[in-house]
């Protein structure tokens, strides 16, 4: 059985989300991303990044809606 990953590295984050690194970073800095550091690598949160991506996506409909 394979198992799901909770943490996964920037370019991964990157690749699953289509954001950019420097989007991600910044996500991270101001804490609306959770991330952790392994030596030198920072890994991000993949609950974490997936709440984030669910959250906007609705608020991007909402607005579509509201506005569209």
């Amino acid at each position: 059985m394979d198992t799901i990953p909770l943490t996964i590295s920037i370019n991964e984050a990157c690749n699953l989300s289509g954001l950019s690194r420097s989007f991600l970073y910044i996500r991270i800095l101001d804490k609306t991303i959770a991330s952790t550091k392994a030596g030198k690598r920072r890994l991000v949160n993949r609950i974490s990044l997936l709440k984030f991506l669910n959250v906007n996506d609705a608020t991007t409909r909402e607005s579509e809606v509201h506005h569209g």
